[in-house]
């Protein structure tokens, strides 16, 4: 018998022996298996916002506003909060704006400095299959006038303090809707005056409060989409 019969004959007992006693022959060990609970990667989705900017005044019809800085959010959850800033825009001749974002909603912010403003400090656009106009008003409002046509999707209001008889408005406030995790807050101008969008519904209670360093905080109970004048009055500690 040559050597290699004897290696072969050799394989094949030890073979038979191993089934014999029952064991299995050895066999890789299994892949593992990924946690169920990992979230799927999201793909962003390009959603064109269109739109012009256009100024309500006293009188005439709203004026577009050529070559107007805007500062857009796409917001990662339904509100500001958690949102990433996208790149700067600027109106064209005709007060046009195009932005492309992940979201069917885009927070629209006022550049430092601009002559206009948006009737809230961070103004929601909604994605319509054609342009939009979005309304803005001088820097100076504070509430007042209201003219026909204005769109304040959320409240206004002023805060103010009373020392002795007198009233006085309070700067540097801080006006938030609920926790303060969905709607971006409001900061009341050297008048009191603040203004704070929410891109929720409608017909349901929440709860506005305003704070600053030094006074007690003050909260409201509010119908959304009902009570769209929302003043406090603070004290100090």
């Amino acid at each position: 018998m040559t050597l290699l019969h004897r290696n072969t004959i050799a394989v094949l007992a030890l073979m038979l022996g191993s089934s014999g006693c029952g064991e299995a022959p050895p066999t890789a060990p299994l892949a593992a298996t990924p946690p169920l609970d990992v979230p799927a990667p999201t793909v962003p989705r390009n959603i064109v916002h269109e739109g012009v900017i256009r100024k309500i005044q006293a009188t005439g019809d709203p004026q577009p506003v050529p070559h107007l800085r805007l500062l857009p959010w796409d917001p990662i959850q339904i509100g500001q909060v958690g949102a990433r800033r996208l790149p700067d825009t600027t109106t064209d001749q005709s007060g046009r704006f195009r932005i492309v974002s992940a979201d069917n909603i885009l927070w629209l912010e006022m550049a430092p400095g601009s002559p206009v403003k948006f009737t809230c400090p961070f103004f929601p656009h909604h994605y319509q299959p054609r342009a939009t106009d979005v309304y803005v008003v001088d820097a100076s409002w504070a509430g007042e006038p209201f003219w026909p046509g204005l769109w304040l999707l959320g409240i206004r209001g002023v805060v103010t303090e009373r020392v002795g008889e007198a009233v006085r408005p309070v700067a540097g406030a801080i006006v938030t809707l609920d926790d303060g995790s969905q709607d971006p807050p409001s900061i009341t101008s050297t008048n009191g005056f603040y203004s704070i969008c929410s891109t929720v519904g409608a017909d349901f209670t929440r709860t506005v409060t305003a704070r600053k360093d030094g006074y007690r905080p003050a909260a409201l109970t509010i119908l959304w989409g009902w009570d769209f004048d929302v003043n406090f009055t603070l004290q100090r500690n």
